[in-house]
């Protein structure tokens, strides 16, 4: 199936060379020589991208699930946005391989510093002119594309109880290492279809073992939500939904009984999983 976006489909797919090259299905000299002609602007030869069989097994996958005749943008995005990390955790490669997100702290010579998940780093870069502030795509150890997306997540909670404050508290934390999200602590009077097309809430949830990922009407109608007592919730979504007020929406539920410490990373975990958003 034919690429339509060669360069994008190379930025994202040549960091993973460097597990090519440790299975000997290709050189460390061809590799170098690939990731510097594409550094330089040269077209690759004809063909190259087939040394990534596992990356063009799953986009041409996903490009018949969407309908499409060839690989474009949106599904060398799809893929690597939302299925490259499952794919990754399925053939037990490296943490290093999967897909994460960060911002850029000051641009250098051949890359840039770069803060993800709490830590700041130089990155490689295959993308040019950065500037500080740039939401950007990581893979190993490079800088591989920009990140348009704002993610905004409403924060519900009351301060006063040690419960109902969790959410609160992990938000507090997240927003010093995640700058790229939005975290909005929302008081339960205001109006939902304000905040957007698409809802994320990050709250305290009843009867879950772990952090979860809640869509379901009808979970959120079965599960008690502390910090929401001013009225339905599942009810309010619903209604929203309907008349098209809002698109979709999902809450990050916490089980009240986890420690601060396990939320954090358990929260952080979902967040740097681009499928949620």
């Amino acid at each position: 199936m034919k690429i339509e976006e060669r360069k994008l489909f190379f930025a994202y797919s040549l960091p993973c060379i460097v597990n090519l090259v440790k299975k000997k299905k290709v050189t460390k000299k061809e590799a170098e020589k690939l990731i510097s002609d594409f550094k330089k602007g040269r077209k690759l030869p004809k063909g190259a991208e087939k040394i990534f069989k596992v990356a063009m097994f799953y986009l041409e996958k996903i490009a018949i699930e969407m309908g499409k005749k060839s690989i474009d943008k949106d599904v060398i995005l799809k893929y690597f946005h939302e299925r490259h990390n499952e794919v990754v955790e399925k053939n037990k490669t490296t943490d290093r391989c999967k897909i994460t997100f960060g911002e850029v702290i000051k641009n250098q010579k051949d890359g840039a510093l770069v803060k993800s998940n709490g830590k700041i780093k130089k990155y490689k870069s295959f993308v040019r002119n950065l500037k500080s502030g740039d939401a950007v795509v990581l893979h190993y150890d490079y800088i591989v594309d920009r990140y348009w997306k704002k993610i905004k997540i409403l924060v519900f909670g009351n301060p006063l109880v040690k419960k109902d404050s969790l959410a609160l508290r992990v938000a507090d934390k997240l927003k010093k290492e995640s700058p790229e999200i939005e975290f909005k602590e929302f008081d339960t009077a205001e109006s939902l279809e304000k905040e957007g097309r698409e809802i994320t809430i990050l709250d305290v949830v009843e009867g879950l073992e772990k952090v979860e990922v809640i869509r379901d009407l009808n979970k959120i109608s079965r599960c008690n939500i502390f910090s929401l007592h001013d009225f339905d919730l599942s009810y309010e979504l619903n209604l929203l939904q309907k008349t098209k007020l809002i698109e979709k929406f999902q809450i990050i539920g916490i089980p009240p009984q986890l420690k601060e410490k396990e939320t954090l990373n358990q929260v952080k975990k979902i967040l740097s999983d681009p499928s949620h958003f």
